[in-house]
This record gives structure tokens, sequence and C-alpha cells, in this order.
């Protein structure tokens, strides 16, 4: 049910009518026409025991280890960044307030409200290895050493990440592939400008494999806004939804090889 949950961005509500009114989705929880069906306080209080014991970090730790066991990922370099989940601002509620942990940041021209998710990627399978939630209004840069394993040969990121070996350690140790401000760009001289457009298209062409993962999670299984409250709340949907992106690359790699 967890699953349908978050694999759909479902409210409990919303999971409780899917197994009212869905035979396949009650087949998938492995609820028979004679199981009762678990209300939607029921599902809350699932959700909670999860995230009071950390359990959705727990498991994306452990599959991330039996990726490396199984040598799915090879920690030669990683591709960080990070995405915008938008939360709602409004203040009519019981106690007349906001997330305090959602906040307002700029995007563009566009003023948005929400958190933060930071993810490393590994440069050979694409798959996720390490992620982190912050405030949306926090510098990408704050999350540099959580989104780093340490035991990378190189980091390519996009002009945010510029001089991020002066806020992690474990970025001084690795050759930084990052790419530039336009407006540095357009400063060079014309035939340093093209070598550096070359340059700029190699790298994004590799850091492709970071925007999937934000495609899965956002487009795939709609997290594109949210309602969850607090940090703690947000942090255990990021991993769990991390857990299930990296199963959803690797059974779509194995049918491409099929094919």
């Amino acid at each position: 049910m967890y699953i349908v949950k978050m694999c759909y961005n479902l409210s409990d509500e919303a999971v409780e009518d899917e197994l009212y009114e869905s035979i396949s989705v009650r087949n998938f929880c492995g609820i028979s026409e004679d199981s009762d069906i678990p209300d939607h306080t029921s599902i809350w209080r699932f959700v909670q025991l999860l995230t009071q014991n950390n359990l959705q970090q727990k498991m994306f730790e452990e599959q991330v280890n039996q990726l490396i066991i199984g040598k799915k990922i090879i920690r030669k370099g990683s591709h960080i960044d990070s995405t915008i989940v938008d939360t709602p601002s409004s203040k009519r509620n019981k106690n007349s307030e906001s997330d305090p942990t959602s906040k307002w940041t700029a995007k563009g021209k566009n003023y948005r409200h929400g958190k933060k998710i930071h993810i490393g990627v590994d440069d050979d399978s694409g798959l996720v290895h390490s992620c982190v939630a912050k405030p949306a209004n926090e510098h990408d840069l704050s999350a540099v050493e959580e989104c780093l394993h340490g035991d990378e040969e190189f980091m390519m990121g996009d002009s945010a990440y510029l001089n991020a070996e002066n806020h992690s350690e474990k970025a001084k140790k690795c050759k930084r592939h990052i790419m530039k401000r336009r407006t540095s760009v357009k400063k060079m001289s014309p035939h340093k400008q093209e070598r550096r457009r070359r340059l700029e298209q190699a790298i994004a062409s590799k850091r492709a494999k970071v925007e999937h993962v934000f495609g899965i999670i956002k487009g795939i299984f709609g997290f594109r806004y949210t309602r969850k409250w607090g940090m703690e709340n947000f942090e255990g949907s990021m991993y769990f939804l991390c857990a299930m992106a990296n199963i959803y690359k690797m059974t779509r790699t194995k049918k491409a090889c099929l094919c």
C-alpha cells in the first residue's frame, strides 16, 4: 500500500478509495476479497512508523549497498543536481501557519515555495547513490558534501556548483567538471567561446543522467507537489522515491538489453 501511495503520489484517503474501487490495486497489495481493507488511519500510522524509525532511509542505504556489491554502482564518478518540490504556502489551517521547513526562492523570473531534493547519481549506471533534502532557499553548494560518497575520481554539475571545493572536502579530492555561467563564457574570445561551448555540450550530455532521475520522480511518480509537513516526513518520502527510481531505471535498462 505504501508503494501505491508513493508511486502515484496519493493521500491516505485516496489509497483507501483505490483499495475499495480497484481490483488490481487490491491484488497488488495482497488483499483478498474476504479480507478487511485498512482505513486511511491505519495507513497513516504505518507511514508514521516508517518515518519515526528512519526505515525509508535504511531501505535506500541497504539498496545502494547491494547495488555496490552487485557492481551496478561503480563509484568512479558522480553527477549532482537539485530540484524544487512545491509545497502549499497557504496559512488557512488550524494553526494559521505554513510549513516552517518550506521556504520561498526565486527560480528564473518565478518565485516558488517548497523544499529541495539534492541527489548524487553514479556516472556509469545513472543510479542514485545519495540524496538529501533541504529548504528551497538554501544554495546547492550546501548539499555537495552529502551528495558525494568520497571515492569519486571526478564529479559533474551545473554552474550552481562552481567553487564546490571551497564547500566540501570530498569535492577537493576529485576532478571537477562544472559548467560555467553564460555571462562568463560571453566574456571569452570567440575562439575560446567555441571551445568552451563544445565542452559545455559534452558535460550537459553526461549530466542528463541526473535529469532522468528527476524525470522519473516528478514525471512518472508525480512528486512535483506535496503537502507533507516537516522535513522529516519529506525526507522519508524522498529516500523511498529514490529507491523506487533506481528499481524503475534497472527494469527499463533490462528491457532495453533484451530488445
